[in-house]
């Protein structure tokens, strides 16, 4: 075995040591272990066969580094869908809970990992990142192992969280999330639900503010469709969404197959995850080649030829799943259409997920939020 060989395999022996030890303080109930370690082997197999263990174990330094100097970091982006990234520490969104596929990251061709840091900790971060691994910046972005690039980039809404943090003392912890369920229900109700979110990026103006109104939302999974809401293209989720929510308005029915995988958005599809997992289930193909399809898709997707072979391949990929032609062209139709208007579920997550966790900061301590805000704004 060649040093590199040697080295490779050194690097996925201690990235399965991290994830296993931090899995075992992220899922502590026997069941939800399980289902955990059980999609961590697949993930790192995937990343021990695309050699990404050093990627891995950089970003687990920077995430240690900083949370022991205070200092909030988060990933974005793809990368927020890997359990691995959520048991390193990386990322506070879990990714079983959000339901999101890591295959979306694994099929990115030398995919931008953003790191996302309070503005206050960046300066230390950065240098962490030259004086340890030996990092030098090309504008703040590293090119790392298997050409993918490293993107440091410090983040206002992580600063403002950790300034209401700091100002408050130690009643609130420097985490992303909301842990407490009757904390995040009373922000959802007194924050979101009444509008009353200036402050808080994606809901700061007042047409989000209405669309927080009219939504209602109760749940953090409302709160990531009310940000896709405020796309002005995406508007009409305001009636749709709430009427279907509310059973006001009967979900229609595609097929099985769809039907499954837009449950939890009352067939609507509004994450690439859920065309993913519609394509995969009904073509046989893997989540990756999915995801694949779905960038196909919006590079090809009105090129009749392309159409043409693209609907071959899915037939042929349907009929051995026991799938009948005219359903599986009426599902491709289905995905080609839908395809270009969904968004990634991993990202609509952290943005959610930060902005509960402001809108629990502001109920609670609503003069230090403002001194935050106001301390941001001045710093530009």
């Amino acid at each position: 075995m060649n040093p590199q060989d040697r080295k490779q395999t050194r690097d996925d022996a201690r990235l399965r040591r991290l994830c296993i030890a931090g899995l075992k303080t992220r899922y502590q109930k026997a069941a939800q272990a399980a289902v955990a370690r059980e999609r961590l082997d697949r993930e790192l197999e995937a990343i021990q066969s695309l050699g990404l263990a050093p990627t891995f174990l950089i970003l687990h330094d920077l995430a240690q580094h900083a949370r022991s100097r205070g200092i909030l970091v988060s990933l974005r982006g793809s990368y927020v869908g890997t359990l691995a990234g959520f048991v390193l520490g990386c990322s506070e969104v879990d990714p079983l809970y959000h339901r999101l596929l890591w295959e979306r990251f694994a099929a990115t061709t030398a995919p931008e990992i953003e790191l996302a840091v309070a503005e206050a900790g960046y300066p230390e971060l950065l240098a962490r990142a030259v004086q340890k691994h030996g990092l030098v910046p090309p504008n703040t972005s590293w090119l790392l192992p298997r050409g993918q690039y490293l993107l440091l980039r410090p983040d206002r809404i992580l600063a403002t969280i950790q300034s209401v943090a700091q100002a408050v003392g130690e009643s609130v912890p420097l985490s992303l999330s909301v842990n407490d369920p009757k904390m995040a229900g009373a922000a959802l109700r007194y924050v979101f639900r009444r509008g009353r979110t200036e402050g808080i990026c994606g809901f700061d103006d007042a047409r989000a503010r209405a669309a927080l109104v009219r939504l209602a939302p109760t749940s953090i999974e409302d709160l990531m469709v009310a940000y896709i809401c405020t796309r002005p293209w995406m508007s009409s989720l305001l009636r749709s969404y709430p009427d279907r929510k509310s059973g006001r308005v009967v979900i229609p029915r595609v097929h099985p197959i769809v039907d499954r995988a837009l449950a939890d958005t009352f067939g609507l599809p509004l994450y690439q995850e859920q065309v993913m997992s519609i394509i995969s289930d009904c073509s046989g193909v893997s989540l990756s080649s999915a995801y694949q399809m779905i960038k196909d898709i919006s590079k090809w997707g009105r090129e009749k030829a392309w159409i043409s072979k693209a609907r071959a391949g899915f037939r042929a990929g349907a009929s051995a799943q026991g799938i009948a032609r005219i359903e599986s062209d009426a599902i491709f139709q289905f995905v080609v259409s839908s395809a270009n208007r969904t968004f990634c579920r991993a990202q609509m997550a952290y943005a959610a997920t930060l902005a509960l966790r402001l809108g629990d900061l502001k109920r609670r301590w609503p003069r230090e939020f403002q001194l935050a805000i106001a301390g941001q704004r001045v710093s530009y």
